[in-house]
């Protein structure tokens, strides 16, 4: 393992309270390249997004790490009689391949499904499946998880109304998957949601990505 960027953080399951080692990141090891206009961000060296899930080796509970002790009782039910059962145990400690960190993040997915995450939690995890098809210049496999994350962030719009989900956010991520997936006319509806918005002037680096998402569909027609 590559320990100078790399180390291990012991973590105990919420599901099946075995323990267990992930391996993270240091912060002195991650260095953006680039970021591409739905946010994906990309890195020189390791990619920590790799390593943002935990997954349990015992019982086959995956999260990303900041929201994996959120599950209720009745998540933790649903993951022990639909997952569990059917779990191979595996360990995802270590350096993880491109390939490990899809199957980490769908079956996060699997698990934030059945213990019922709002929309947005599930957009966040589709989104992030599209970026690492992305990586492996897969486009039939991202398209796949962009119209995905796109069908939950517009779920999240219209039924989820906590303080949590920033609406600027959520109206120009919506504009940029619909802009990403070819539908012009959507895009620039939720692009011009962005550019009037009453917190405008509050999110001026947003209103400037919503223009410039507009601006290309103009200059394609």
């Amino acid at each position: 393992m590559n320990r100078e960027a790399l180390y291990t953080k012991e973590i105990k399951c919420p599901v099946c309270g075995k323990n267990f080692t992930s391996t993270r990141v240091r912060t002195s090891a991650i260095k953006v390249e680039t970021r591409d206009s739905d946010f994906c961000v990309h890195y020189k060296g390791v990619n920590p997004m790799f390593y943002d899930i935990y997954v349990c080796p015992h019982c086959g509970y995956a999260a990303l790490a900041d929201r994996f002790d959120k599950i209720d009782v009745e998540g933790k039910k649903a993951v022990l009689q639909n997952t569990t059962p059917n779990w191979t145990s595996r360990d995802y400690g270590g350096e993880r391949t491109l390939e490990q960190a899809l199957e980490c993040y769908k079956l996060a997915l699997l698990c934030a499904q059945l213990k019922r995450d709002k929309p947005s939690e599930l957009a966040a995890l589709c989104l992030r499946i599209a970026w690492l098809y992305r990586f492996n210049q897969d486009e039939q496999g991202e398209r796949r998880f962009l119209q995905a994350a796109l069908d939950e962030y517009i779920a999240a719009y219209e039924r989820q109304t906590d303080s949590n989900v920033n609406e600027m956010n959520l109206l120009y991520i919506i504009g940029e998957l619909y802009r990403r997936l070819g539908d012009a006319a959507q895009a620039v509806q939720w692009f011009s949601r962005v550019v009037n918005h009453k917190d405008r002037e509050n999110n001026p680096l947003l209103i400037s990505m919503a223009r410039e998402g507009w601006q290309s569909l103009k200059e394609k027609k």
